[in-house]
């Protein structure tokens, strides 16, 4: 017998198409592996909706399609956010956002819209291998291939720090909220006195100087500010500047869409 017909799909499959079985006179299941994998994953996923268990609740809430089509400022702006701060294990699909203990909000934020439900964990570092001011941190983190493969267009991927590019993705209008969620996540504002008149100054740290240079050409062309730079910081690190009236523009046109960090506003 080189062949068997499968009582579930009726159609014939060669004999190694069929599981072995004791119960049966043949010694083969009599359904095709085909028809026996798909009834018992069907079973399980009525169990999981039953009485999911806790890796599938997780993965279940992820929004995997989130950034499959970037229309929104809200949007823009967590996507500029994980481009600045997030992390992307290079062998698992894990995406993490770690931030200071005073960000939380927006930590909240960005959790609600992409992984709902998922937990938001908080730790105090040595001062040695802190980043943060505070001494203690917030994160999150989530594994979804989907979204980590849409981030890749956008030039989110793992190791991303020294050759982070703008986005060729993103569209014209969105510019505003991406460059804000960038600012919130690595910008800062500083302030200098010059004759007794205090200047506001705006300031962005970025590992790559090929971003920062995209960067200064996106807010020259939207809004004719020009920002100096980019400025060696560190052996890795530059950074862009604009002062006075142009940082107060500057600030009032990633800010048209109501989102940002209300202690890094002019």
């Amino acid at each position: 017998m080189d062949e068997k017909i499968c009582s579930k799909c009726q159609k014939p499959w060669p004999i190694d198409h069929f599981y072995a079985g004791k119960r049966w006179k043949d010694g083969l299941h009599p359904w095709c592996k085909t028809c026996f994998n798909a009834a018992g994953k069907a079973r399980y996923e009525k169990r999981c909706i039953e009485n999911p268990p806790h890796h599938r609740w997780n993965r279940d809430l992820v929004r995997h399609s989130y950034f499959n089509h970037v229309d929104t400022s809200l949007q823009a702006y967590i996507l500029g956010f994980l481009a600045a701060d997030c992390s992307i294990e290079s062998k698992v699909p894990c995406i993490k956002l770690e931030l200071s203990i005073k960000d939380i909000d927006v930590l909240t934020l960005i959790r609600d819209e992409l992984a709902p439900g998922h937990n938001i964990r908080t730790r105090v570092r040595a001062a040695s291998a802190n980043r943060f001011g505070s001494g203690e941190s917030a994160s999150f983190a989530f594994t979804s291939p989907e979204m980590v493969a849409h981030l890749a267009r956008f030039g989110i991927v793992p190791r991303k720090t020294l050759i982070m590019r703008w986005p060729s993705a993103l569209p014209s209008h969105l510019a505003p909220a991406f460059l804000l969620g960038y600012f919130d996540g690595d910008g800062n504002i500083t302030q200098t006195i010059v004759k007794d008149t205090t200047y506001p100054i705006w300031n962005l740290t970025s590992g790559s100087i090929d971003l920062l240079r995209d960067i200064i050409a996106i807010v020259k062309e939207h809004i004719g500010v020009s920002i100096g730079g980019p400025y060696r910081k560190g052996v890795h690190s530059y950074t862009i500047r604009v002062t006075g009236k142009k940082a107060i523009l500057l600030d009032e046109w990633l800010h048209a869409s109501g989102l940002g960090l209300v202690r890094k506003r002019l």
